[in-house]
């Protein structure tokens, strides 16, 4: 990268110096959350009227409370949101979609767009022991309202896409009052393992469902921390009202995800109009999926349990008992899967029964390919359709990225993370300029369909998630007026 005189900066020796800064944390609750919120529940954080807000790094914390049996949580923290909802004077800057804000969440986190802290963003189905070193039981649920869960958030999703906006710290003098409402998901992200300290592959088990009579969650003692700044000088502030004079606005621009869910008989249609539209992105989810169930095994781990014994042998599990490891799970409602006859969407075998047919995609009884394609208007992207290797490269190049960073063989990208991603627009690098260069619809409203074809397709058992993400500018006016363009 180069400086302004396009020297390098590894060859710059120039330095850059700002007077009069102050840095502060401050902790804002919510008026309509008090200490409990239940499942499907909303609240309101409102954000001070002056400072620089550090939008990336402010986080909702909170903890979690569970009732029911053999009750788990979800992977990620974010999977129990449902909504973020950001207004401005009451104005709608970002809304997610509603039901679909964790998975897309999901999706996000698997192609590397972002990552959850390893502590508190709850980056794992926990089977066996609580995030804060409880041993779980088979009946036993895991719930954070004992110990320091009690006394302390264990738990933070950030501020939604607009944590990414540009640039990401927004003079909050500039804007008239700004609100984070907040609306918890329902009990469909939850689990309810029947033993989860039994591996897959064997009755009443990790994958198998335990008796429930009535299983829920809330969030305990929510609270913003939002990180801010100011300059003591007022020169920022100035420089800022001198370029709103000269152009007659600012402009931060931000992601702005559309989602879309149909059953999938083949293809499923959508219309968009955006003014950048920059990536689509497709996921088949099984119908059923809100059915509360077992853990969903991730495919190519453990299938027993790794012992304290057996993890003293000279390899542990490769010279211990066979498939000891790592067991690593997820839960049904951001299960991924290619929607294939073969296996079968509802095959057992490698999850409550013995065998691993539910995620063998080398089975010889499979005979022609399933492909995929998008067509906007009368456009077909890619031109061709492609194959599942083919899809796999086309979401890394979509995502910007080599590899998906947390999937290890074909099984578990067909079976648990099967993602079908095009791009519409530049690479964008992290130190890049908000630049748009994605497709423009605007006026046009373009309808978009995804299609797949191929002998082993079942159209009849999956639902089919379409996520189109585009860019949105918030103009910025003199008196607080703000325009939203999309």
């Amino acid at each position: 990268m180069e400086g302004s005189m396009g020297i390098p900066n590894a060859l710059a020796y120039s330095i850059s110096q700002i007077s009069g800064v102050s840095v502060n944390s401050f902790k804002i609750t919510s008026a309509t959350a008090g200490d409990e919120v239940s499942s499907g529940g909303r609240f309101t954080f409102l954000l001070p009227s002056q400072g620089i807000l550090d939008l990336k790094t402010s986080k909702i914390q909170f903890s979690v409370k569970t009732t029911g049996s053999g009750t788990r949580l979800p992977k990620y923290a974010t999977s129990l949101i449902d909504q973020l909802i950001v207004r401005m004077g009451g104005v709608t800057v970002s809304q997610s979609q509603s039901g679909l804000y964790g998975v897309w969440n999901t999706i996000q986190e698997e192609t590397g767009q972002t990552h959850q802290n390893e502590v508190a963003g709850l980056r794992e189905c926990l089977a066996t022991m609580r995030s804060d070193g409880l041993i779980l039981t088979a009946d036993g649920n895991e719930t954070y309202d004992t110990g320091i869960g009690a006394t302390t958030a264990l738990f933070e999703v950030n501020l939604g896409e607009m944590a990414e906006c540009h640039p990401r710290l927004l003079d909050l003098s500039l804007l008239p009052q700004i609100s984070i409402e907040v609306v918890l998901a329902g009990t469909s992200v939850l689990s309810a393992p029947k033993d989860s300290t039994k591996l897959r592959g064997q009755a009443d088990a990790v994958c198998a469902v335990n008796t429930i009579t009535s299983i829920g969650w809330s969030m305990l003692n929510p609270s913003l921390q939002a990180n801010m700044y100011s300059l003591m000088s007022g020169a920022y502030e100035n420089a800022l009202r001198s370029r709103m004079e000269q152009t007659g606005f600012l402009q931060v621009c931000f992601p702005n995800t559309i989602a879309f869910q149909q059953n999938f008989n083949g293809s499923a249609r959508f219309s968009v109009a955006a003014q950048s539209l920059n990536k689509l992105t497709t996921v088949f989810r099984r119908t059923d999926y809100a059915t509360i169930g077992g853990f969903i095994p991730l495919a190519g781990y453990a299938g027993v349990a790794l012992t304290e014994a057996t993890m003293n042998q000279v390899g542990g599990g490769a010279h211990g008992t066979t498939k000891q490891g790592v067991a690593r799970y997820q839960g049904k409602f951001q299960h991924f899967s290619l929607p294939t006859k073969k296996p079968a969407h509802d095959e057992d075998k490698g999850l409550s029964t013995a065998g691993n047919d539910a995620m063998d995609y080398g089975n010889t009884s499979i005979d022609s390919e399933i492909t995929m394609q998008y067509a906007i208007q009368s456009a077909l992207v890619p031109q061709y359709p492609v194959n599942q290797g083919e899809m796999l490269n086309l979401t890394c190049w979509a995502n910007n990225i080599d590899e998906l960073p947390d999937c290890k063989s074909h099984a578990e990208y067909f079976y648990n993370k099967c993602i079908f991603a095009f791009p519409l627009n530049l690479p964008h690098e992290a130190q890049d300029k908000c630049t748009l260069s994605g497709l423009s619809t605007v006026g046009s409203n373009a309808f978009i369909e995804v299609r797949a074809t191929g002998g082993n397709l079942d159209s009849q058992h999956f639902d089919a998630l379409i996520f189109a993400s585009t860019t949105s500018i918030l103009r910025i006016g003199q008196g607080k007026q703000i325009e939203l363009i999309g």
